[in-house]
């Protein structure tokens, strides 16, 4: 668990602000180890040092830098992909004006992700070409996103049908019980998380 280890970093007295910083990572596996030193802003020695043991991990985005903030989720937006039902939008009909509707795909998009997940992430290829053709899959996603793509198109006039899917990432199809470890810039999900003091 992290948790131990956020409370002994918590329950230690500290002359100045510590911050936590990647040093290293390894893939083992389908494991994933960090190890992060806690130390002052302007000190290279370490107050601490931790290794975070990821198991049955599913993806991860890591920034070797400091940060001071770290926490486990089991619902954000990176963890969609895993945890999330998934739709796939088909449309049918004409519209005139595909600029104004990519548009307000876009801000849809944004609100709904905070934007955490790149634009065009779920659509099925190139929207204007997608849009031309007057029929088709328009995307695949996860249902709370795929919603609000429904809604965009159905205000401009298009017809839209959504079927049941699943993620690539889920395995049989089933939602899985992934969590999410945020510390600064950097993410990574997986199954499980333990904490190991070494120093």
């Amino acid at each position: 668990m992290i948790q131990n280890m956020i409370d002994k970093i918590d329950s230690e007295i500290f002359e100045d602000d510590v911050y936590l910083s990647l040093v290293n990572f390894v893939v083992v596996g389908n494991s994933l180890k960090l190890t992060l030193e806690l130390t002052y802003q302007e000190d290279e020695n370490a107050l601490q040092k931790w290794e975070i043991h990821c198991k049955d991990y599913g993806e991860h985005k890591l920034e070797i830098y400091y940060f001071s903030d770290l926490k486990v989720l089991d619902e954000h937006e990176y963890l969609w992909d895993y945890n999330k039902d998934f739709y796939e939008l088909y449309f049918n009909g004409s519209i005139k004006d595909i600029k104004k509707m990519i548009g307000e795909l876009y801000v849809a998009h944004r609100v709904i992700t905070n934007n955490l997940i790149p634009f065009g992430t779920y659509i099925n290829g190139n929207m204007e070409r997608l849009l031309e053709f007057n029929s088709g899959l328009f995307a695949k996603a996860p249902v709370n996103l795929v919603k609000e793509y429904f809604n965009v198109l159905e205000f401009n006039g298009l017809k839209g049908k959504l079927l049941p899917s699943k993620s690539d990432k889920q395995r049989d199809g089933k939602q899985t019980e992934y969590k999410v470890i945020i510390f600064g810039e950097s993410y990574v999900v997986a199954k499980e998380f333990r904490a190991i003091q070494l120093l």
